[in-house]
C-alpha cells in the first residue's frame, strides 16, 4: 500500500518503521497509565518495560531472519535493517517472556504478577498498531481471495504479491488484536481478579484467534504437518496460558482457604 511516508533526499522514512515506533509507544503509555493505578514501583516497572522491547524486538528479528535466512545469506547486512519490515511476532513475544519472566524473578511475588497482567494490554494494543505498518509494508499478506473488501498490492516496493486480489489479514489481526486489547484493558484495570490471570488469559485469546488468521495468510514461512510455523507456536502458547490461569487461580484458592 504505501511502504515509504517520505522521501528527503537519500533520507527514507519507511511506515513500516514509524508505525513500529508508534506500536512501542502505545504500549509504553498504556503500561505507565496502568502502573500508575496499580501504585507500582515506578522504577521496577521502567525497567522491565525496557527489557522486553528490546528482547522483543530482537527475538522478531532473529526468528524472521531463520525463516527467510535465504533472503540473508548473500547479504547479512540487511539483517539490521528492521525499519523495512520483517518481524515475527511470537519471535518477539517469546523473547520478551523469557528476559520478562527471569526478570520479574527478582521481584515480590505480587509485584510481578502485577507487572504481567499490565503487559497484556500494553502488548495487545502495540500488536493491533504494528499490524497497520504490516499492511502498509505487504509484508504478513492474505491469500488470494475474491471477496469485496479484497486488496490488490500495486507498489513495486510492496512486500506483498503485486497486482492479484489478497485477503487484508494485516487488518483482520490488527482488528482482532485491538479487541482483545479493549478486553484485557478493561480486564486488568476495572474487574477484581486474580493477579497473573488477565496475562494468562492474554495467551489463552490471542493463539487462538492467531491459529484461525493464518488459514488466511498468503506468504509462506514453511510448517509441519499442514500448520504454518506459527499455528504450531500458538498450540503450546495456549496450553501455557491454560497452565498459567489454572495455576494463578488455584494458588489464590489455597490463600483463601488457609
Amino acid at each position: 500500500m504505501l511502504p515509504t511516508l517520505f522521501n528527503f533526499g537519500t533520507l527514507i522514512i519507511y511506515t513500516y518503521g514509524t508505525a513500529l515506533f508508534a506500536a512501542i509507544v502505545a504500549g509504553w503509555l498504556t503500561g505507565l497509565h496502568l502502573s500508575n493505578n496499580a501504585g507500582l514501583n515506578k522504577s521496577n516497572f521502567k525497567s522491565f518495560t525496557l527489557l522486553t522491547i528490546i528482547s522483543a524486538i530482537l527475538g522478531a528479528r532473529l526468528f524472521y531472519v531463520i525463516l527467510e535466512w535465504d533472503i540473508f545469506a548473500e547479504n547479512p547486512l540487511l539483517i539490521f535493517e528492521i525499519w523495512q519490515g520483517g518481524m515475527v511476532y511470537y519471535g518477539g513475544l517469546i523473547g520478551a517472556m523469557a528476559s520478562g519472566f527471569i526478570f520479574l524473578r527478582t521481584l515480590p511475588h505480587t509485584e510481578a504478577l502485577t507487572i504481567l497482567d499490565i503487559a497484556a494490554p500494553s502488548v495487545a494494543i502495540a500488536h493491533a498498531v504494528g499490524r497497520l505498518g504490516c499492511f502498509a509494508a505487504g509484508c504478513c499478506y492474505g491469500s488470494e481471495c475474491t471477496l469485496p473488501w479484497a486488496v490488490t498490492f500495486t507498489n513495486l516496493s510492496s512486500q506483498a504479491r503485486l497486482g492479484v486480489p489478497l485477503a487484508p489479514v494485516q487488518l483482520y489481526e490488527a482488528a482482532v488484536n485491538f479487541l482483545i486489547f479493549l478486553f484485557v484493558f478493561d480486564w486488568q484495570k476495572r474487574r477484581k481478579h486474580v493477579e497473573g490471570v488477565v496475562f494468562a488469559g492474554y495467551l489463552l485469546i490471542y493463539p487462538l484467534f492467531r491459529f484461525v488468521l493464518e488459514f488466511y495468510r498468503g506468504d509462506e514461512r514453511g510448517g509441519l504437518w499442514g500448520l504454518s510455523t506459527s499455528q504450531l507456536f500458538s498450540i503450546p502458547l495456549f496450553l501455557i496460558g491454560a497452565s498459567l490461569l489454572i495455576g494463578f487461580t488455584n494458588k489464590a484458592l489455597q490463600k483463601r482457604t488457609e
